[in-house]
């Protein structure tokens, strides 16, 4: 379900609470036991994809945004400095565990995208589900202009819970972590409905880390004015029909589909994102909320 459920434990007014990555807070409290600033225990050096055609300025204007994204992604103690050569360096300070450098990479690297689309339905979506099914194109259009893309889902979970007579699920790209029965590894795809009122990133203003009804580790965001507006026409529009059929909102986090939900009501600027998350996975979603998402990919260069 996508609102807020009653057993929610969360304390309203308090959004920002945030624990991405365990380290001693205390050691730099002690004199000689604080963090290693001449001598880092690991470097990162990563280089932007930047889009062709910006000028010299645009550049160095998207470098700044970079670092300072960066800074505050950066869970451990550490610095971001940007290199003469337009390259970013992310040292991390002693005291360091490096069994922690994967998660940290993780949370760096994410781009920072989240869409909420309503996943296509045959009631809804005939014409589109037709056109889809006979392309093998990722993005699908109706004569009408309606738009449907082909996203992966997170797993195979997140998209055998879409009732199968009612919504579209395709085999996608490769996946290391499934295999059909052929032994092929694949990932399932989720075709989604592109509105013009869906709801982004730049709509949400606070994010937290909360629980469920169950107990299970989710995601809490509120959205500003526009964005709530958004949401509102958009759940609307898909609220449940009279005789009990119901549409889904697939939550999609770096053009992949986190989860999708069932739509119950109409719902406003609250929405707790539900689905079968870890806690380190709902403590990296909302650290990169938080900070804003990258203006561009990044690609790591050198680890030293």
């Amino acid at each position: 379900m996508v609102s807020i459920p009653a057993g929610t434990q969360e304390r309203r007014g308090t959004f920002l609470r945030f624990a991405a990555v365990p380290f001693a807070l205390f050691t730099a409290m002690i004199p000689g036991c604080g963090p290693d600033v001449s001598n880092p225990a690991v470097t990162l050096m990563y280089e932007p994809e930047f889009p062709t055609g910006l000028s010299n300025d645009q550049r160095q204007h998207m470098l700044a945004t970079i670092s300072r994204v960066l800074k505050d992604r950066l869970p451990v103690p550490g610095s971001v400095a940007t290199t003469t050569g337009g390259q970013i360096d992310v040292a991390i300070h002693h005291p360091f565990d490096r069994a922690l450098l994967p998660s940290i990479r993780r949370q760096l690297e994410q781009y920072g995208t989240l869409e909420l689309h309503v996943a296509a339905n045959h009631r809804d979506h005939a014409d589109l589900i037709v056109r889809a099914e006979q392309s093998l194109d990722n993005d699908v259009r109706s004569d009408d202009g309606a738009t449907a893309w082909w996203l992966s889902a997170r797993n195979a979970t997140v998209a055998d819970r879409l009732v199968p007579e009612n919504y579209v699920v395709r085999r996608g790209a490769k996946d290391p972590q499934e295999a059909d029965d052929e032994g092929v590894a694949t990932l399932k795809q989720v075709l989604v409905v592109i509105e013009p009122f869906d709801v982004r990133g730049e709509h949400v203003v606070r994010a937290n880390a909360v629980t469920d009804a169950q107990g299970r580790p989710s995601v809490y965001i509120h959205l500003n004015e526009t964005g709530g507006l958004r949401m509102r026409q958009l759940s609307r529009r898909y609220q449940p029909s009279e005789d009990g059929f119901r549409r889904h909102l697939a939550i999609v986090f770096d053009n992949q589909v986190l989860s999708a939900p069932a739509i119950e009501a109409v719902i406003d600027t609250d929405v707790v994102i539900e689905g079968e998350f870890t806690q380190v996975d709902v403590d990296r979603i909302v650290a990169v909320l938080t900070t804003g998402a990258l203006p561009c990919k990044l690609k790591l260069v050198n680890q030293r």
